[in-house]
């Protein structure tokens, strides 16, 4: 079962790609995502706090806000999609 991360606004150059997919096994929720892409995606370690994203960051689920459908608690399932936008800018 496979979960598809799709990155924008940025973070895809600190990543150095646009997406990637992660086998998600025992993952549940979006706690364990993020744990898990924060393994392998080492250049978008500044993004993340301890448990969770730092503000400015915007994390859908299958196109829906992540604040609306339980955040780090939401359920993940085999094909969802999750983007993760940054909205932090130079000026």
């Amino acid at each position: 079962m496979v979960v598809k991360i799709e990155l924008s606004g940025g973070l895809e150059y600190d990543a150095k790609t646009t997406h990637f997919e992660i086998e998600i096994g025992n993952i549940k929720t979006m706690r364990d995502v993020i744990h898990k892409i924060k393994e392998i995606q080492t250049g978008l370690a500044p993004i993340f706090t301890e448990e969770s994203v730092i503000p400015g960051i915007i994390v859908l689920i299958n196109d829906a806000d992540w604040e609306l459908v339980g955040m780090l608690d939401s359920e993940v399932h085999d094909g969802d999609v999750i983007s993760l936008i940054s909205s932090i800018h130079g000026g």
